[in-house]
């Protein structure tokens, strides 16, 4: 899932570390305004990869690690929660002697996010977030890809986050 993040690449000369907290689920069902549900599996490696290809321009090194880093900045994500949004509906009528309704929606990916931002191992922020996906879909086989949009605002999401809290920190070290 390739991120777009070129107009805030920054250099930063220290690591980051990743803990994804062992209650993100690595399979799940997505649903939410009460539209059928999208099967996801192997979430937490996909995550992985998001994330590592999303911070690895910007820091030295990104670890995955399930303990806080004391002498870098650790960014701790313990709870995603995905769901559908209904952009739109439509409904259309076909038929002259047996009339047939249906509605089809359009609908985008939200996800709700929760983590803490570590510096040195001392917490320096809270992150309660909500990201919506660019892309919407009306044809179900197309939701997986208005999931992964989502994945990809939250991941950039999160560098804004992270970068902003680095930038604030070497303003207040004078750097």
């Amino acid at each position: 899932m390739e991120t777009y993040l070129r107009p805030y690449e920054r250099e930063l000369d220290k690591p980051l570390t990743i803990i994804l907290d062992p209650e993100i689920p690595n399979d799940f069902a997505v649903d939410g305004a009460g539209l059928r549900e999208m099967e996801v599996y192997d979430f937490r490696r996909s995550l992985q990869l998001s994330l590592y290809y999303t911070f690895v321009n910007t820091y030295q090194d990104v670890y995955f690690s399930d303990q806080i880093d004391t002498s870098s900045i650790t960014l701790h994500i313990y709870r995603i929660r995905p769901a559908w949004v209904i952009k739109s509906t439509s409904t259309s009528v076909t038929g002259t002697d047996v009339v047939v309704s249906s509605t089809s929606y359009e609908v985008a990916s939200l996800i709700r996010y929760d983590g803490v931002v570590y510096q040195n191992g001392k917490k320096t922020s809270v992150i309660d977030n909500e990201v919506e996906s660019e892309k919407t879909a009306s044809i179900k086989r197309k939701w997986g890809d208005t999931f992964k949009d989502a994945v990809r605002e939250m991941c950039e999401d999160l560098y804004k986050t992270l970068v902003s809290a680095e930038t604030n920190t070497d303003k207040a070290s004078g750097n």
